[in-house]
């Protein structure tokens, strides 16, 4: 959103092209879309938080609006949900991060763990402070771990294992948040009744319709009062190119408004066919309708006086090229009716001789017996 087009940041021009108050695409935006399923996927978050024991998985693509359902959710979770989230992208590309992550979530539960003690050890103080929080007060800990998918497998292992086996009413559940791929790292190796423990939830892409929609709703939530117009071009070029990701979409929605000429349209493949096939086929044709017209006899004139033919066509007046067409398109259609006619006379003919000839060898047969 850095971009700038004469001497002014293309987001301070967005804001004065549509009278805003601010930027509608700040990180920290509280608004929320619901389309495209974000409010039915907020309210199975809420539903399985609070009465499910199965571990839960949120799956989207980057920018698919993960950390949005997640602030959303972490919002409305009401009086009988505590969350406690993390981000597993500390330490990001070290094999083994340099202190466990259980570490940190026992910090946060508010435990004092001693130098030493093993994760399993540390695992099981937190469960049960939390399992006893649940049985006074009612409230469950909900526990987010962003970015799962860069866990090491050895560490999402852990978690896996170990929330596998609490009991149906432990006062803590796990939500995993990371990329699709997440769901073939928390294989187990054993997929047997693995959808009796884990339940996943994917973000689905935007569509053209959601697409306005959504920017309808960031646009009013900053003060634009209009109904959101985009061309056909536009739109087109937010769908192909944002590949329904509000993150992409973003990004690319000021300049697309503001700098219609850098469009990327994409235009539709045409086939082109060399003129060498092209002209076959044109021979091919004009070879076929000769041989068919050879066999159907309406090559054989036998006499016919083409010129007197086409002489007695041309009676309409040439006045002009559309005349002269018109009159070469009768000639050719009396030509053509000449023949056939010719053609069928002689075939009639052709028929009489032989029914003669024919009675003519039954009588000689009948004389000679």
């Amino acid at each position: 959103m850095g971009e700038e087009r004469n001497g002014q940041p293309i987001t301070e021009q967005l804001m004065a092209h549509l009278g805003l108050s601010s930027d509608p695409f700040l990180s920290a935006s509280a608004v929320f879309f619901e389309g495209a399923q974000r409010q039915h996927n907020l309210e199975t978050l809420h539903h399985m938080a609070a009465f499910g024991d199965m571990v839960l998985m949120l799956t989207g693509d980057k920018g698919a609006g993960k950390t949005s359902l997640l602030r959303r959710f972490e919002a409305t979770a009401g009086k009988g949900l505590s969350v406690l989230s993390l981000d597993a992208s500390t330490d990001k590309g070290l094999k083994e991060r340099a202190v466990p992550l259980i570490y940190n979530i026992a910090v946060l539960a508010g435990l004092l763990i001693a130098k030493g003690e093993s994760v399993q050890h540390v695992f099981g103080q937190i469960a049960e402070k939390l399992d006893q929080r649940f049985r006074d007060d009612g409230i469950r800990t909900v526990l987010i771990i962003d970015n799962a998918d860069q866990l090491s497998k050895k560490e999402l292992q852990f978690f896996l294992l170990c929330f596998k086996a609490l009991h149906q009413e432990s006062g803590v559940i796990l939500l995993l948040v990371g990329l699709p791929s997440l769901l073939k790292q928390a294989s187990l190796g054993d997929n047997a009744g693995v959808d009796e423990w884990l339940h996943q939830i994917q973000l689905k892409p935007l569509s053209k319709t959601d697409l306005v929609d959504y920017l309808q709703l960031r646009l009013v939530d900053v003060g634009y009062e209009g109904s959101l117009t985009l061309t056909q071009d536009q739109l087109q070029h937010l769908v192909e190119t944002g590949k329904g990701l509000p993150s992409r979409i973003n990004r690319m929605f000021s300049s697309v408004l503001l700098k219609p000429g850098a469009l990327k349209v994409v235009s539709p493949k045409v086939s082109k066919i060399p003129l060498w096939v092209s002209l076959g086929i044109v021979g091919v044709l004009c070879f076929s309708f000769l041989l068919v017209s050879y066999q159907h006899g309406l090559l054989d004139f036998d006499g016919v006086e083409v010129a007197s033919v086409l002489e007695s066509a041309i009676e309409v007046p040439q006045s002009g090229g559309d005349a002269f067409l018109e009159t070469q398109k009768l000639a050719r259609m009396k030509l053509l009716d000449t023949a056939l006619k010719e053609n069928t006379i002689k075939a009639d003919s052709l028929v009489a001789e032989q029914l003669i000839e024919l009675e003519a060898r039954q009588t000689e047969v009948s004389s000679r017996s």
